[in-house]
């Protein structure tokens, strides 16, 4: 259980740090909210969705070989491809390691 951890942490450490550069992230423009109408219709269940993954989320990602943590925004949409690519990772290596195709040892 704890050498899946480690190989999720690693996963995620070396995806995140495949597209780092030393630059910050460009900030999305701030979007001015309007409260809704009280008779305008309820939005659809696809515009919520929509909204919903255009949502701006940071989060707080230590890069391997630094101890300092960098603040990462990406939208939802976003993150639910990096957290699906690094749980396919995670699970690509377990399985491999199962069949006796690796020790997770490095060699």
């Amino acid at each position: 259980m704890r050498f899946g951890l480690m190989l999720v942490g690693l996963a995620l450490a070396g995806l995140g740090s495949a597209g780092c550069t030393d630059a910050p992230a460009p900030r999305p423009k701030p979007v001015a909210s309007v409260a809704p109408r009280p008779t305008a219709p309820a939005p659809s269940t696809q515009t919520v969705k929509t909204a919903d993954a255009d949502k701006v989320v940071c989060r707080s990602m230590t890069p391997t070989g630094t101890i300092v943590p960098q603040k990462i925004c990406q939208t939802r949409a976003q993150w639910k491809q990096f957290d699906d690519a690094a749980r396919r990772g995670s699970e690509d290596l377990d399985a491999k390691r199962r069949e006796g195709g690796t020790t997770g040892r490095g060699e």
